[in-house]
């Protein structure tokens, strides 16, 4: 109800254009290379790092190593995943943001802008079907091909921004272009979450609009019965009091009819007991006697 009452301010703006952001962004950021190690990790690197070297030192130590102690991070393939992340992190840090690491391998990633938690995957590009050919066993098999998409808050399945390896251009070169848009992506999602709001403030305004006016509705429709009804019951009383009128009259008649044959009569009744009656059957018509009751008034009552 304070809703429908309420006016509903101007669409929500912000000051800064999102192609200005991005390049102030940009220049905030400056380069961002993958180093070849990882000597000065990010500390959420170093304690993945930490817990690899805890795994590895268990697998020594142990006459009976399991799969499940086995480092994560051993092949280039996954070394070269922190070497990114690394990179990313250390460069997100500088410009104020706070990025996240979790799970066991790494695979949850996002970085807090703001208010805002941005999500986002790098891993293997899934394989693609390769066209058959006539001897391949002299054949090196392909690199795994890294992808970084951006997700959007809308759904795990949208995707904001990608990146892939490709045979011109690899992850590590597009760095720069990746933390710019990660950064751009948490003010781009502030702002659709504002947006969102407000739409949805509009929406649910009209909803209760429609609603006060479907009560409106239903009430007045209400009141059309109510005083259809009342004025039916008005009618019903007023012929209930004209027949009353007339059964009174009756009894009068009556009455005065039966006093006057006893008084004339040869061999009356008892004066006292026919007048006894009489009082008693004049009583009654003017109990039943709508306009000596002043009953008759009451049908003006809604």
């Amino acid at each position: 109800d304070e809703l429908v009452g309420e006016e509903i301010p101007p669409p929500p703006t912000f000051p800064e254009d999102i192609a200005d952001l991005a390049a102030r962004v940009r220049n905030m950021a400056g380069k961002v290379t993958a180093p070849k190690t990882l000597t000065k990790p990010h500390m959420m690197i170093a304690r993945l790092l930490e817990e690899d070297e805890r795994r590895r030192e268990k697998q020594r130590s142990s006459p009976y190593a399991v799969s499940w102690d086995d480092p994560v991070f051993g092949s280039s393939f996954e070394r070269r995943r922190l070497r990114l992340l690394n990179a990313m992190f250390l460069a997100l840090a500088r410009c104020g943001m706070k990025p996240s690491v979790r799970g066991r391998e790494a695979r949850e990633l996002s970085v807090q802008v703001g208010l805002t938690h941005v999500s986002f995957m790098l891993d293997r590009v899934t394989k693609r079907r390769q066209p058959a050919r006539a001897d391949s066993s002299q054949d090196k098999p392909p690199p795994e091909r890294l992808q970084l998409q951006i997700a959007s808050w809308t759904g795990a399945t949208d995707i904001r921004k990608s990146w892939e390896d490709s045979d011109d251009s690899t992850i590590e070169g597009q760095l720069e272009n990746i933390v710019v848009e990660l950064i751009v992506a948490g003010e781009m999602q502030y702002r659709e979450l504002v947006q969102h709001q407000y739409q949805c403030l509009i929406e649910r305004k009209a909803e209760r609009e429609k609603e006060a006016r479907r009560r409106k509705e239903e009430d007045e429709r209400r009141e059309r019965e109510r005083q259809v009804k009342a004025q039916k019951e008005r009618v019903e009383r007023l012929l209930s009091d004209a027949s009353a009128l007339r059964q009174a009259a009756d009894i009068r008649t009556y009455v005065e009819t039966v006093l006057a044959l006893n008084a004339s009569a040869s061999d009356p009744l008892p004066p006292e007991k026919v007048e006894a009656w009489a009082a008693w059957a004049f009583a009654e018509a003017d109990r039943i006697d709508p306009i000596r009751s002043g009953r008759f008034l009451d049908t003006n009552d809604n």
